[in-house]
This record gives structure tokens, sequence and C-alpha cells, in this order.
């Protein structure tokens, strides 16, 4: 995790909190992929979230637009890694 984003991470857990918690939680998977993601693996999630185990989320990493490129951010699937673009955590 990149130091500059540990400040941030409290806020970022209590949104997983309330998500996990929310009428909508479905509805909004459905809506960001669709219906072909793994039902079994979001309910997992959501009990992990609604008991404030982020233990699963993947290493987060700060980099610039230099290694980014035109992204503004990006996720290595062989890595099981975010990156996030500098300016998006300014």
């Amino acid at each position: 995790m990149t130091s500059t984003l540990l400040p941030l991470l409290p806020s970022v857990y209590d949104v997983l909190f309330n998500f996990s918690q929310s009428d909508g939680f479905w509805a909004n998977l459905e809506t960001a992929f669709g219906t072909s993601y793994d039902v079994v693996k979001a309910t997992q999630l959501r009990q992990q979230w609604h008991s404030r185990n982020f233990s699963q989320l993947p290493p987060i990493e700060v980099l610039s637009r230099e290694v980014l490129g035109t992204a503004n951010d990006a996720y290595a699937i062989a890595l099981k890694e975010i990156y996030l673009g500098l300016a998006e955590c300014q």
C-alpha cells in the first residue's frame, strides 16, 4: 500500500461497509458488472465488508502519469494489484 493512501483508508473502509449494508448492493453490482459476475464471491465480499474485514482487497499503488500514460487507473490481473493515477489521489 502506498503511504499516500494510508490516511484515506478509514474513509474507504466506511464506504465499503455502508455499501455492504445498502439495499442497492445487488442493483449496483449489476450496473457495474451486468449479470456475469460470481454471485458466491460477491456474497462473500458483502459479508466480509459487513464484518469490516477488508483483507481481501488487493494492494494499491499510486503511480505517476509517466507510468500510467493516458489511463487514469489500472488493474494488473497477473499481479492482482490496483494502480491509481497520482492526480486521482490529490
